[in-house]
């Protein structure tokens, strides 16, 4: 039997096999420093230590785009990272749009519709006024002397009044009295008992003083009353709002009489006139800032003799449409991290898909070199991790089948060459001890030609 050593049956030279206990001996020589003098214990540098976090990033982020040109330069890689984004991103960024387009429109409409009822509110306000304003004149008509009953509201609700009899001649005056400009008092029915009041109204820059002419009823010698409005009582102090909406109010003949704020002249006349009757909104430009503008008519035909009134609320879009605004500054930082997700979960997936898949080719060159001694990791118990296990226990068959053969070859080379039945009997036990693997003993038993029943064992 041969007295070797385990250890001179191997060969570096020609072993393909896993690495043994000798090799880890080398990489940890292979990383001591070249020079003793500059050597130091990592604990005795700290300041090393701490620099070193800025160089372990940028090392990190080499490597990272490193990893990533090389997953590109896969075509399986760049049709995997396609088709991930455009299956995710595509969705999302179309559920994202349609949903941020389908919810500021709807705040824009809901805002619309406030401004709209905004001016039904304020134009009713107005109504109210009108109608308090017709009830005082009821009132005066029904009794004795009506210019002194009138005297007190001058000044305050009223900025004059006029005392007419029955032919349309002032008979009293007080204040600043109504011009009634060109209107024919006897126009109004009297024989209608709702309708015994006209409202005028002209076009006299942005606060006019509307005017109201009552007929009195009967046969005494005082036949209409009419009275000059205060403007500050009908249309209040718009100044003091705190949503900074501003109003107009038209006739529905085109004539301008209230605007709290500045309004081109062509919007508030298609909303006045050219708009069919019902509420309608509008956008203009103002001083370079986008303003939104709603409307609502009163009917005042159905109380009084005259036109009816158009109320129009503006309010800068800016304000107007700051619930939509907050919900874009919300909602956008949210897509866009809805997109990064995307990237990001489509390149782990292209990690998980493509490490196994390029282990395995780098295992399939290995085997092209004859190197069956390094297996494919198996990182994983799916398909892949199969198909690693697979091919590792293909590889290792394969090998044991070339190192078998090998071992067969030399030793049918070294009983042609040589005549040393020991030089034969020591090749022989060291390549059946490269094929069973890990065998502690191996023993040959050689059949002597000279002597049949004598056997000399190795």
């Amino acid at each position: 039997m041969s007295d070797k050593r385990e250890s001179e049956l191997w060969d570096p030279q020609t072993h393909s096999g896993p690495l043994t206990a000798v090799e880890p001996l080398a990489v940890a020589e292979a990383v001591e420093p070249a020079d003793d003098r500059t050597a130091t214990p990592l604990l005795d540098r700290p300041q090393a230590v701490a620099s070193s976090g800025g160089v372990w990033s940028r090392n990190f982020g080499r490597l990272w785009l490193q990893w990533l040109s090389q997953q590109f330069a896969s075509g399986v890689g760049r049709r995997l990272f396609t088709m991930f984004v455009l299956a995710a991103s595509v969705p999302v960024a179309l559920m994202s749009a349609l949903s941020f387009s389908q919810v500021s429109n709807v705040l824009r409409q809901e805002r619309d519709r406030e401004l709209v009822q905004a001016a039904r509110t304020y134009g009713l306000t107005v109504l109210e006024r009108l109608r308090w304003a017709e009830t005082v004149l009821i009132d005066v008509g029904s009794g004795p002397n009506p210019a002194a009953r009138l005297a007190p509201r001058v000044g305050h609700e009223l900025l004059g009044a006029s005392v007419l009899d029955r032919s349309g001649k002032p008979l009293t005056q007080l204040g600043q009295p109504p011009r009634l400009t060109g209107f024919d008092v006897r126009s109004i029915d009297t024989g209608h008992d709702r309708r015994r009041t006209a409202l005028l109204a002209e076009e006299a820059g942005d606060a006019t003083a509307p005017e109201l002419v009552y007929a009195v009823p009967g046969q005494g010698d005082v036949g209409f009353i009419a009275v000059a409005l205060a403007p500050s009582f009908v249309w209040g102090n718009r100044a003091a709002d705190p949503e900074n909406t501003g109003v107009c109010v038209a006739a529905s003949t085109g004539q301008r009489l209230f605007c709290a704020q500045p309004m081109p002249a062509k919007v508030l006349l298609r909303l006045t006139v050219e708009t069919p009757r019902g509420e309608r909104t509008a956008q203009f430009e103002r001083d370079g800032e986008t303003m939104r503008a709603g409307a609502s008519m009163l009917d005042v035909d159905a109380h009084f003799r005259g036109p009816d009134l158009a109320v129009v609320a503006t309010q800068a879009e800016s304000h107007l449409l700051r619930p939509a605004n907050a919900f874009g500054a919300m909602f956008l930082p949210i897509a866009g991290l809805s997109a990064l997700l995307v990237v990001l979960l489509s390149v782990n997936q292209m990690r998980r898909i493509l490490g196994p898949l390029h282990g395995l080719l780098e295992g399939m060159r290995r085997v092209a070199d004859r190197n069956f001694g390094d297996p494919v990791p198996v990182s994983s118990n799916d398909e892949f991790g199969q198909i690693a296990k697979s091919f590792n226990k293909m590889t290792a068959q394969l090998g044991l089948h070339f190192r078998t053969l090998s071992a067969f070859s030399e030793i049918d080379r070294t009983i042609l060459t040589t005549v040393d039945m020991r030089q034969v009997a020591d090749i022989a036990l060291t390549c059946i001890r490269e094929i069973a693997g890990n065998v502690k003993v191996v023993s040959l038993g050689l059949l002597e030609a000279d002597a049949p029943g004598r056997t000399q064992v190795y």
